[in-house]
């Protein structure tokens, strides 16, 4: 999901990707595993791009996955990188033909041609919401926007990191308001060490109203930054926006 500011001081607020839908927007169980494509199109080939994603789509649904989403940085990050999402019932459901077996032969065929017209390279995991670390509210509608912050953890200094985010980040943040600050931990597919943060918003107004760090953690700021200076091993953020041809939502 990344190229960008790599200073986790900058901004406490820059938080996953994935607006990775959880569970109060489709009435799932929290906490769920969530399946992420990262994509990067080539340039110049973003139409082939867009009718990939509609036959992704298209067979996603007739594998039965009940919601896809597809996302791409906006202004802030890497441009031509796309962020697909969608739920994981379980393992076992990998053990089965996977959605392109859905489609004809004829749409298999166009899809693995898109493919290789407009995909540079893809990358792959499997990550997971963490409640005790986040602010879940109830919002029903898809968010337009979220500020993505990925931490890496220094090795052996994951269970430090939960405990500033449950000791000093979460309590300021709702003391500031904030509704929904999701924090994913990465299961398959990159850094056991890693976290994916989400701030989401709905205009690039709404990020105007939100303090900085200094202001946020008020009297806890040193303590906080001596916290993640001995617990982070880095971070980097990004902005990404939903587009809404290229995601289907379950049906009602």
């Amino acid at each position: 999901m990344r190229t960008s500011v790599r200073c986790l001081a900058t901004s406490v607020l820059t938080a996953a990707l994935a607006a990775l839908l959880c569970s109060t927007v489709y009435g799932q169980d929290a906490p769920y595993r969530l399946r992420l494509a990262e994509i990067h199109v080539r340039v110049g080939q973003t139409a082939d791009f867009e009718a990939l994603a509609k036959l992704a789509n298209e067979a996603s649904k007739k594998f039965g996955i009940p919601w896809r989403e597809t996302w791409s940085v906006s202004q802030f990050g890497e441009g031509g990188v796309y962020y697909a999402v969608s739920p994981v019932k379980n393992f076992a459901q990998f053990d089965e033909d996977g959605p392109l077996s859905k489609l004809s032969v004829e749409d298999r065929l166009s899809y693995a041609n898109l493919a290789r017209n407009a995909v540079e390279s893809a990358h792959y995991k499997l990550i997971e919401i963490a409640n005790d670390l986040s602010l879940v509210s109830d919002r029903k509608e898809l968010p337009k926007f979220a500020r993505v912050t990925v931490v890496h953890a220094l090795p052996g200094k994951a269970v430090e990191l939960e405990a500033v985010i449950k000791d000093l980040l979460l309590p300021a943040m709702k003391a500031a308001g904030v509704k929904d600050f999701w924090v994913h931990r990465t299961v398959v597919g990159g850094p056991l060490s890693e976290y994916t943060y989400l701030l989401l918003f709905d205009k690039w107004a709404d990020l105007d109203a939100l303090p900085g760090t200094p202001k946020l953690l008020g009297d806890n700021y040193g303590k906080y930054m001596a916290r993640v200076a001995a617990s982070v091993g880095g971070a980097e953020n990004m902005v990404i926006k939903l587009d809404p041809k290229l995601t289907y939502m379950p049906e009602k």
